[in-house]
Order: C-alpha cells, then sequence, then structure tokens
C-alpha cells in the first residue's frame, strides 16, 4: 500500500503537469478531449485482449513491465519540457503510448487486489485501496502546482518517474499467485468473451457497469479532461490555485472511498443513490460557480458523489466476479469507464468550445441524473444481491 501511495502520488503529480503543459501550448478544450482520446482509444482496443492475459499469467510480471515503461515516458517528456523542444504532437504521441500501457494495467490491477485478500475481506480491502488512491488525490495536485509554479513542469515528470521505483519494489516482495483446482486453472485459458458472457447473464454487474459508463459519459470528464480548462479560462486561476482546486477533489473523493469501508452490505443500492445526488448537485455546483471558493466546494462535492458510485460499483463487480475470468471481467468493467472515456472527453470539450463550458457542464449533470435515475430507481436490491450462481 504505501508503494502504491508514492506511485501514485506521483501520477497526480504528472496528471497535473500534463494538462498545466498543454494549456500553455493552446488555449482550446478541444486539445485536451483529443489527448484524452489519444490515450483512450488504445485501451478501448486491448483491454479485452490484457484482460485475457491478466486471467492467464503472472500478473506481477505484467505490472512491472508497465511500470518500467511509463518511467521511460515520464523522463522523455521532462527532458522535452526541460529542453523547450516539447510540442503538442509529442503529447499525443506519449498518450497514445500510455494508452496503450494503460490496457494491460488497469485489469492486472483490478484483478490483482482480490488475490491479496480473503473472500470475506474483499471489500473493505478494495474500500481501503481506493481510499488510499484518493488520499494521493489530495496530496498530488496540490504538490505538482507548487512545484511547477517554482520550478517548471520537468520537476512533476521526473518525481513521478522516480515514484514507480517505490511501487515496483513493493510488487517484488509479493509472491506468485496459489494455483487453483484443475478446472480452475482451465478456465483461466479461456476465450476472451468469458468476460462479456458474465456481465451479461449478471443483472447487477451489468448494471453497475453501465453506472460506471454513464460517470464517464456525462460526469467524469469535467474533473479529468476539462479541469485546466475551466481554472485558467473560465475562473483565470494560476497553477498554484489549480493544483488546490484539484486537491479539494482529491478531499471529496477521499471522505467517499473512506465511507464505503463502513456501508453495510444491504444498503448499497440506497448509498448508489445518495452517491449519484451528489454528484449531480456537486457538478451543477461547479457549473454556475461564481467565485473559487465556491468552485472548491463544488468540485469536492461532486467527486465525494463520483468516489461512492464507482466505489460501490466497482466492489459489486469484483465481488461478483468468479476468480478464474476476473481479469476479463475487469477488463470489461475498465471498457465501461475508460473505454467511453476518450469519445465523452472529445464530444464534451466541443461541445464547450462551442457552447460554453459552464452550459456544458450543467446538461452533462442533467444527462447523469436521467441516466443513474433509470438504472438504480425502484431497484432496492440490485447491488446487494446474492452471488451469481454461474
Amino acid at each position: 500500500m504505501a508503494g502504491e501511495s508514492i506511485s501514485m502520488i506521483g501520477t497526480w503529480m504528472q496528471m497535473f503537469a500534463q494538462g498545466w503543459l498543454l494549456t500553455t501550448l493552446t488555449p482550446e478544450a478541444t486539445a485536451l478531449g483529443w489527448l484524452t482520446f489519444a490515450g483512450g482509444v488504445p485501451t478501448l482496443l486491448f483491454s479485452m485482449f490484457a484482460g485475457s492475459l491478466a486471467d492467464r499469467f503472472d500478473k506481477r510480471r505484467i505490472l512491472l513491465a508497465v511500470l518500467v515503461a511509463q518511467l521511460i515516458f515520464a523522463v522523455l517528456i521532462g527532458w522535452l519540457a526541460q529542453t523547450g523542444a516539447i510540442r503538442i504532437w509529442h503529447l499525443y504521441a506519449v498518450t497514445t503510448a500510455l494508452g496503450f500501457i494503460a490496457a494491460f494495467e488497469v485489469p492486472a490491477v483490478s484483478a490483482f487486489v482480490p488475490e491479496l485478500v480473503a473472500k470475506g475481506d474483499l471489500a473493505r480491502a478494495l474500500a481501503i485501496d481506493r481510499a488510499a488512491f484518493h488520499f494521493t488525490r489530495m496530496i498530488g495536485p496540490a504538490l505538482a502546482g507548487w512545484l511547477v509554479g517554482q520550478f517548471g513542469v520537468p520537476t512533476a515528470y521526473y518525481l513521478n518517474a522516480l515514484s514507480f521505483t517505490a511501487l515496483m519494489c513493493a510488487i517484488l516482495t509479493i509472491g506468485p499467485r496459489a494455483l487453483g483446482s484443475a478446472e480452475e486453472e482451465e478456465s483461466r485459458q479461456g476465450p476472451m468473451r468469458a468476460g462479456f458472457d458474465f456481465v451479461r447473464h449478471d443483472p447487477p454487474t451489468r448494471a453497475m457497469i453501465l453506472l460506471m459508463a454513464a460517470m464517464s459519459c456525462f460526469a467524469s470528464p469535467f474533473f479529468i479532461v476539462t479541469l485546466p480548462v475551466y481554472a485558467r479560462s473560465v475562473l483565470g486561476l494560476d497553477a498554484e490555485h489549480m493544483g488546490v482546486l484539484m486537491a479539494f477533489s482529491g478531499v471529496g473523493s477521499f471522505i467517499g472511498a473512506l465511507s464505503l469501508m463502513a456501508l453495510p452490505h444491504g444498503q448499497r443500492a440506497r448509498f448508489l443513490k445518495c452517491g449519484t445526488t451528489a454528484a449531480v448537485l456537486g457538478l451543477a455546483t461547479l457549473a454556475l460557480a461564481p467565485t473559487f471558493a465556491v468552485a472548491t466546494l463544488g468540485i469536492a462535492l461532486m467527486t465525494l458523489g463520483l468516489a461512492t458510485t464507482f466505489g460501490t460499483s466497482h466492489i459489486v463487480v469484483q465481488e461478483r466476479a468468479p476468480d478464474p475470468i476476473r481479469g476479463r471481467v475487469s477488463a470489461v468493467a475498465s471498457l465501461s469507464f475508460f473505454g467511453t472515456m476518450p469519445f465523452a472527453g472529445l464530444a464534451m470539450s466541443a461541445l464547450a468550445d462551442h457552447f460554453g463550458l459552464r452550459r456544458v457542464m450543467l446538461a452533462g449533470a442533467i444527462c447523469f441524473a436521467l441516466a443513474a435515475f433509470a438504472l438504480l430507481a425502484g431497484r432496492k436490491q440490485l447491488a446487494s444481491a446474492p452471488p451469481a450462481t454461474r
């Protein structure tokens, strides 16, 4: 957990630096949308193949290869920014490569955590993992904002490269997965479509994955893709204040993730409804915020709601996924979020350039509210139904 936290702080620092760097090269929100699109398409194309590999092979080796590649690219962009040779196409090219790498990272990580804990402890372990993930969002962006303001963009990239070594060391201390029965091991070698087949026949899993897709389409683009434009062009913030705004998004997410640890199994559907409501109200507040202070409250409320919604959905999916096909089910879940993000980010940023970012954010809040209502209304036991028998 310590190695992952250090690495994630570095990752959030690089995400801040990348958004800030791009806004210094172009003021157009569409450029951020195309950047997300460039990173998302490879993830969309290769996630199912990568999920199949995660079931078949040692996840530790997959993750180590992923971390080495990410380290190299962080150093490369940091050096290009330091020498003044950086161009927009460099960011697009590296982001595309990182999207390909993420296709292998996400299902491997999602399926790796359940292997480290007993079945009865899975929900709490996943909640702790999400809390650690979001805790780093409070530190990484704020630290990156200060570093970029004081020492420039390359510093954030170099420190992120260094942070990967902590997670590598942590992974090397973990032993290989214990072998299952002959039937389980044979199932691990099955076709990629096994993940889709399970999702299609398990209504709770299907509903959670559709809910994550709705988040990706209508809410998440506004703090993952367009936030740098919102900070610089709408609110007129500098790098340090943008870092604070991103840190407040981490505060909301961290509180939401902590609440997952005390969530009763039978209250998950109600919790999801509260989470989606908070996300809608927070996004609407962010869209209408007249000042930086109001914007920080809006983004904290929005990310609190999104973190509880995504975290609960993720726990349900992982609890219900059979061990031999967990990587492929995780790949389907990652497609619902990361696969739709490039298209949603591009669409929202293009609409923002045409109609104004505030109006598009408000429309996103309305659309997410309608989607959540359609998926959750009247389904009290959907997220806490008994495990599937398949």
